[in-house]
């Protein structure tokens, strides 16, 4: 006989237990069975947070998303992820790390935060971690430029301090080409030994990160004394540190032209001065930094045609201190740009001003072009004829009135110390 399945709706008696069902009774029939009944769902943890069945929510949280579905929360990895995630610290590298101590008054920064290098692996020292590329430990940022930035670093095993550059891997992955251009600048100051060029030691990658390992030169560059000079209330440098300043630099650049290359990019935070804390710098030992736009010579002359003016800086120079026909074609810019440039630094530390001035970029390379610049002796009636008529000569539009080269510069120089 079927049960009866009307609900109860009166007062259950509960004076006599439920008889025990009998195992050994046969199944009650497939029509007859109770469904199961529903479970209460489970309380929300404190603080949680409300999920509801309208359509997927995503909560993005660093490099997960959160996506709640019908009650369901599952986490996924979004394809941008690999750009941000954090890195692991190497066990090899902090163990070697732990036999190298560092020096007490290296001048750390955190740069834990630092967005170009959170890739980086991390090394742990006592009482912080800090990122390291080769095994080297990366201090503090000491430059940073459109090709990079440029780091302190310190150097455990060999107990010495280093300059590194480090590509930004946006760059890297978006241009590969910078690439090719990042390691040629390697290359290329590796071709030239001189104590008047930034010496290169090593070129590298790790974790995507592309990057070039440098002498440290402790001190500080042309343009920095510049800039304190002129707080001092001086217009620019004296004649006679100008010239000790220009005479070194350019051996370097002499150099660098006798191996085939064209630096591109000579300027005053080009030039590096050694120095002591307290201590003028050692204008004599000035070194020329910063081969990044360095190429080999042009083969022959500039060809025939109407050259057309840009204003893309990415890979020409600075304007303002670079030769016309570096603007018109860079690839065309051969020694004498180098000779033009180096005039060009000398006038600005001299006067606090770059010779070719403008609102817009394009205005300075048009004026650089066209316009004749204000002569050295108007902005500094104290120079001697010498110094004068190198400026004058060096600032020639016309490639084939300079010095030739870096050499035939120097020469000058050197009579007029």
């Amino acid at each position: 006989m079927p049960r009866d399945l009307t609900p109860w709706r009166g007062k259950r008696d509960t004076s006599v237990p439920p008889k025990k069902p009998d195992v050994d009774a046969a199944p009650a029939p497939q029509d007859a069975t109770l469904p199961e009944p529903a479970q209460p769902a489970p309380a929300p943890a404190e603080n949680a947070p409300a999920l509801t069945d309208v359509g997927p929510k995503r909560k993005h949280s660093g490099l997960t998303e959160t996506i709640a579905v019908s009650g369901a929360r599952t986490k996924v990895t979004p394809p941008w992820a690999d750009l941000l995630k954090p890195p692991t610290t190497p066990p090899a590298s902090k163990e070697a790390l732990l036999n190298d101590p560092l020096p007490a008054e290296l001048p750390f920064e955190n740069l834990l935060k630092d967005k170009l290098l959170l890739a980086a692996p991390r090394l742990g020292i006592p009482g912080r971690a800090c990122p390291a590329l080769g095994g080297i430990v990366l201090v503090k940022k000491i430059g940073q430029g459109g090709m990079g930035a440029v780091y302190l670093g310190f150097h455990p095993r060999l107990q010495t301090q280093v300059a590194i550059k480090v590509l930004p891997f946006l760059i890297a992955e978006r241009r590969p080409e910078m690439i090719a251009r990042f390691e040629r600048e390697a290359r290329l100051a590796a071709l030239v030994r001189s104590p008047h060029l930034v010496q290169v030691m090593d070129l590298n990658q790790e974790e995507g990160l592309h990057y070039l390992v440098m002498e440290f030169v402790a001190g500080c560059s042309a343009e920095n004394y510049l800039d304190l000079v002129r707080e001092n209330g001086a217009k620019g440098l004296a004649e006679k540190d100008t010239l000790r300043i220009a005479i070194a630099a350019t051996k370097g650049l002499a150099a660098a032209h006798a191996a085939g290359i064209v630096h591109r990019d000579v300027k005053p935070p080009n030039i590096l001065l050694p120095q002591e804390a307290g201590v003028t710098p050692r204008f004599d030992e000035a070194k020329l930094a910063d081969l990044g736009l360095a190429r080999g010579a042009p083969s022959g002359a500039a060809e025939a045609g109407t050259p057309k003016l840009t204003n893309s800086i990415d890979t020409m120079g600075t304007p303002g201190l670079m030769a016309p026909e570096q603007a018109f074609d860079i690839k065309k810019a051969g020694p004498a740009a180098d000779v033009f440039s180096m005039a060009a630094t000398l006038y600005m530390l001299l006067t606090g001003w770059a010779p070719f001035t403008g609102e817009t970029n394009l205005q300075i390379l048009t004026a650089t072009a066209q316009k004749p610049h204000i002569p050295i002796r108007d902005q500094r009636a104290d120079l001697k004829p010498g110094t004068v008529e190198v400026i004058e000569r060096g600032l020639q539009k016309e490639p084939s009135a300079r010095y030739p080269d870096g050499a035939a510069l120097l020469e000058a120089l050197q009579k007029l110390g």
